[in-house]
């Protein structure tokens, strides 16, 4: 499947970039490039993935994506700024992942790469879920979806490349349902191991830039259990 990608940065080195790095990987892959948010909204039909820069001369990164939304609510939207503080405000309009200027080019190919891949298992039927309950509604959510699950008293904060979902209920039984790509790395904060960009015996740093800390007597299994994982995807 081609997907087409675009790149909305308003500096032209950093855009063209980008750009050059998606077709070294993704040769046949169309890929448009945007100067200015109003731009890339006035063509955001039909485009797969998107890297937007949040400080863009006519609008904020934060606002283009808002109206993204509202045109095209299945686009993979990964932001670039020079500023980490923004981590949280990219999940308000379900941001796929997050990459800090200068761009690292190891974490950029990862990011990509997780994105390509989340896209092609949305089209997955077989793809396993898990109904939460929020209230009287039901929500079906796709485990590749879920970044991390942290636990505040007797309430979930499930952490998702879509959003934020709190509902009622225990970690242990969330952790039962999703399976071996997800580790209980404390007793506050379960883990998908496909999100972790590094770790050291003190934390557990994601690919959005959260930093969650490690209980120390789970360290030693933690790391075996991650080794065990990557080794099973090839890498």
């Amino acid at each position: 499947m081609k997907l087409r990608i675009a790149v909305c940065e308003d500096e032209k080195v950093i855009r063209e970039s980008i750009a050059e790095k998606i077709h070294l990987r993704y040769p046949k892959s169309p890929i448009v490039q945007y100067e200015t948010g109003e731009s890339l909204l006035s063509e955001v039909e039909g485009i797969d993935i998107v890297f937007l820069d949040i400080h863009l001369e006519d609008l904020n990164g934060l606002e283009v994506a808002k109206r993204i939304r509202e045109k095209n609510d299945h686009i993979t939207i990964i932001f670039i700024t020079a500023y980490e503080k923004y981590v949280y405000d990219a999940f308000d309009v379900r941001a796929f992942q997050f990459l800090v200027k200068p761009i690292d080019s190891v974490k950029f190919y990862k990011v990509l790469q997780s994105a390509v891949e989340n896209i092609h298992i949305k089209d997955r039927k077989e793809e396993p879920f898990t109904i939460i309950k929020k209230g009287h509604s039901s929500f079906k959510i796709y485990h590749h979806q879920i970044c991390y699950a942290e636990v505040l008293g007797r309430r979930i904060q499930l952490y998702t490349v879509e959003g934020l979902h709190e509902f009622n209920g225990k970690l242990a039984e969330l952790e039962k349902s999703l399976g071996s790509h997800f580790y209980r790395i404390h007793r506050s904060y379960l883990v998908n191991l496909n999100y972790i960009s590094s770790y050291d015996a003190a934390q557990v740093s994601l690919d959005q830039g959260q930093q969650l800390v490690i209980a120390q007597k789970k360290y030693a299994d933690f790391v075996r259990a991650y080794l065990q994982f990557m080794k099973s995807k090839g890498q």
